[in-house]
C-alpha cells in the first residue's frame, strides 16, 4: 500500500532528494552578481589606491618660497571677491601690512561690515564673500604698514572678481594743517589782549 507515498514523505525529509542522490544547490542569479560587483568594486578601489600612492612619491615635494597660501577674510554677504597685492615704497611685497574695509551693504545700507586683514609674505591678501551691491560704492580697500599707507577701490557691481595693486606711499599732510615750529606765528595763540 505504500505506492510511493513513503517514498514522497521522505523525499520531503531529506530536502526533495531521493536517497543516494547529490545535487548542487540552485544556481542564485542576484546573489551572485552582488558578490560579482563587490569584489570588481573592492579591486578597482585597491587600483586607485596604489595609483594615488604611486603620483604622490613622483611629485616632488613644493620648494619653501615658491607659493605662500593666501590668507584668507570671508565676509559670508555675497558672490564677490578682491584679491590685493601690496607692495612698499621699494615695490617689494609688504609683509604684514594691514588692510581694512567698511562695508555698507542691503537696503538703505543697514547692514554694515568691517574686515581686516594682514598680508603674507608675498603682499597678497584676498576678500571673499563680499556682496554684489553696496551702498555708496566704491569701497576703499586701506592698507598701511608702520608709517606707509595706500587706498585701494573696488566696485563689485562692475567687478565681482577682482586683483588690485596698492601702493604704500608716505602719507601727504592733510589739507589744512601746518606744521608750525612753537614760537611762531602759527605756532602760538595770538590775543588782542595786553
Amino acid at each position: 500500500m505504500d505506492s510511493g507515498g513513503g517514498h514522497a514523505l521522505f523525499s520531503l525529509a531529506c530536502g526533495g532528494q531521493y536517497p543516494g542522490e547529490h545535487h548542487a544547490p540552485p544556481y542564485n542569479h542576484a546573489e551572485m552578481s552582488r558578490s560579482g560587483f563587490l569584489a570588481a568594486v573592492l579591486i578597482f578601489a585597491g587600483l586607485l589606491v596604489l595609483a594615488s600612492l604611486q603620483l604622490r612619491s613622483q611629485t616632488p615635494p613644493p620648494t619653501p618660497g615658491t607659493q605662500q597660501r593666501v590668507p584668507v577674510m570671508d565676509g559670508d554677504a555675497g558672490p564677490c571677491s578682491l584679491e590685493l597685492t601690496v607692495n612698499g615704497i621699494d615695490g617689494k611685497p609688504a609683509y604684514a601690512a594691514t588692510i581694512k574695509v567698511h562695508i555698507a551693504y542691503g537696503f538703505a545700507g543697514i547692514r554694515r561690515l568691517d574686515l581686516e586683514a594682514g598680508t603674507n609674505s608675498e603682499g597678497k591678501v584676498k576678500f571673499t564673500g563680499l556682496p554684489a551691491r553696496v551702498h555708496r560704492p566704491p569701497l576703499e580697500f586701506n592698507a598701511s604698514k608702520d608709517d606707509l599707507s595706500g587706498t585701494a577701490t573696488y566696485d563689485p557691481s562692475a567687478e565681482c572678481a577682482a586683483k588690485h595693486d596698492i601702493a604704500l606711499t608716505k602719507p601727504k599732510n592733510p589739507i589744512g594743517c601746518i606744521n608750525a615750529k612753537p614760537g611762531t606765528q602759527y605756532g602760538r595763540l595770538q590775543s588782542n589782549g595786553p
